[in-house]
């Protein structure tokens, strides 16, 4: 999608563009947040010493919970019909049939929304960045070619719009929605090409810090970077189980009835608790799914080209800072303190 701008955009301007405000934070990604976030960067789905993937948000990371919640479903519904048909103790023959029946078609829709899902979601793009070549690459829309856009010249900006939402009555609510997006600007027409946009969120914070995890990333050393919670998958799933079990072991000063929702390696009640929902969850079946759906539509395979620009570099060959980025980051960190 094209916008066309009067001119240039530059870090820091606002401006109104479709009727919606919208503030930008780059070209130049000189701007910070004062303080850490409070929340670790959904949009953010993994990154290494060379290489940040962005993906779309908790759309990336809800299958676990919806195949539990798809789960959870059956069983109501089984009960249901069950308790319905039962004769004298015994569960009558038809009602069997209708059981059975409707269980299938519970599957069959889960089956059909997840293939949904993933058509969908390949439609949009994973933007991955590289930090030693201070570069970063997405799919193009059209073709599918990758295209590698230098990190100083991304345009990146808030945009506010609105979202349906419902109160507790089912009455329909229009809210607030600021999300991220990443642009580039062409000069030859002075237009805006947008090539990514993530999950919308209700508080323009939220956005403000998936951005500024990138550009720690870019800009800092390692040990500036945010924290970014692991994708849902099952080698996660059973690394996290083994070290809570482990933890639980050694743990001298175990308690029966003690509740911490925090760490559940402190009482038996609470390990019980974790390993009898896992177990009435089909164990690591939901995150089975995520991992499919991961591989199949999120974190697909790229190009032969990307994979060997997201190599490690030689420290001399990394790319450098301009001395225009320079100047304005040190204005910016200027003008930060002063006030």
């Amino acid at each position: 999608m094209s916008i066309p701008l009067e001119s240039a955009p530059r870090a820091g301007d606002s401006l109104m563009l479709n009727g919606r405000p919208v503030y930008f934070l780059a070209p130049l990604p000189v701007m910070s947040l004062p303080d850490d976030p409070l929340l670790p960067p959904e949009l953010v789905l993994q990154h290494d010493e060379v290489i940040l993937d962005l993906g779309q948000g908790k759309a990336d990371r809800d299958l676990a919970f919806q195949t539990r919640f798809v789960i959870f479903i059956l069983y109501l519904f089984g009960a249901i019909f069950i308790a319905a048909g039962m004769q004298e103790g015994e569960l009558d023959s038809l009602a069997l049939m209708l059981t059975l029946a409707l269980l299938s078609i519970v599957m069959l829709a889960a089956l059909m929304g997840f293939g949904w899902q993933v058509i969908r979601r390949r439609r949009r793009p994973t933007i991955r960045f590289n930090r030693q070549r201070r570069e970063l690459c997405y799919r193009d829309a059209v073709s599918g070619v990758p295209r590698f856009v230098p990190w100083e010249s991304v345009v990146a900006y808030v945009h506010g719009g609105t979202a349906l939402g419902a109160t507790a009555i089912g009455r329909p609510i229009k809210m607030e929605d600021h999300s991220l997006r990443l642009a580039e600007y062409q000069a030859h027409d002075g237009s805006l090409h947008n090539f990514y946009q993530g999950e919308g969120y209700m508080v323009v914070n939220f956005s403000l810090e998936n951005w500024e995890a990138i550009r720690r990333f870019m800009e800092e050393p390692k040990e500036n970077w945010l924290r970014i919670d692991p994708l849902p998958d099952s080698q996660g799933f059973r690394r996290r189980r083994r070290d809570l079990w482990q933890r639980f072991k050694d743990n001298p000063n175990k308690r029966w009835l003690h509740i911490n929702l925090r760490d559940y390696s402190e009482s038996w009640l609470t390990m019980g608790a974790y390993y009898l929902f896992h177990l009435l969850s089909w164990w690591q079946l939901p995150y089975s799914v995520s991992a499919w759906y991961l591989r199949l539509a999120v974190v697909r395979p790229w190009p032969d080209v990307v994979a060997e620009w997201s190599q490690p570099l030689p420290q001399s060959q990394w790319a450098q800072p301009s001395e225009q980025y320079l100047e304005a980051r040190a204005a910016f960190l200027k003008t930060q303190q002063a006030a």
